[in-house]
């Protein structure tokens, strides 16, 4: 019976010595909501692209909510970066990208607000934006007709191009070339946020 009662004590120490720690995980995980910036639509004209108006809608957050499923409802992933973790632990960081589902441990550095992953070969490996507290990643959605090929087409890009990036692409010059009524330019761009 003394055994079973310093067994017992033992292990009441053990997890005293383990949980008296009150230090926070320092691991970042998505939270599980994304921010998504207001969908932006040119249509064409004979004076050239007019971007879209919809202030006159009261309700802003249904209306981006109904545009992002019509337009974009085979490509965009709400749940993109869900399997993507960010741990700092001293002068190293473990990085899990959910794409490619590949551990990273190396040093980092942040350069202005973005921070990387130092590969063995001197090369950086973007990680997100942001801080040691809160980091995010951006994807940028697009689609278009392309007057190119004439076929409906999808962009996803890493951050926030610009618009003459993206008129570029939809085979546009500038927003004056989009003289057909039947040209069009949609995107909007999704943060991930991760805490």
């Amino acid at each position: 019976m003394k055994k079973i009662i310093y067994l017992f004590a033992v292990i009441v120490l053990f997890f005293v010595a383990c949980g008296g720690d009150d230090k926070e995980s320092s691991v970042m995980i998505w939270t599980g909501t994304n921010q998504l910036s207001e969908v932006e639509l040119y249509e064409g004209s004979a004076a050239g692209g007019i971007k879209k108006d919809y202030s006159d809608i009261e309700n802003q957050d249904s209306l981006q909510t109904a545009l992002v499923r019509r337009f974009f409802s085979g490509s965009y992933n709400s749940q993109l970066f869900k399997g993507m973790y960010v741990d700092f632990n001293e002068d190293k960081v473990t990085f899990v990208d959910s794409i490619s589902s590949r551990k990273i441990v190396s040093n980092y550095e942040f350069d202005g607000d973005s921070l990387f992953a130092i590969k063995t070969d001197g090369g950086r490996r973007f990680i997100g934006v942001g801080n040691m507290d809160s980091l995010y990643r951006v994807k940028t959605f697009s689609r278009y007709a392309s007057p190119k090929t004439g076929k409906d087409t999808v962009g996803i890009y890493d951050g926030e191009p610009t618009l003459e990036k993206l008129l570029n692409d939809a085979g546009y010059e500038n927003l004056g070339a989009m003289t057909n009524k039947t040209d069009t330019l949609i995107w909007f761009s999704a943060k991930y946020i991760f805490k």
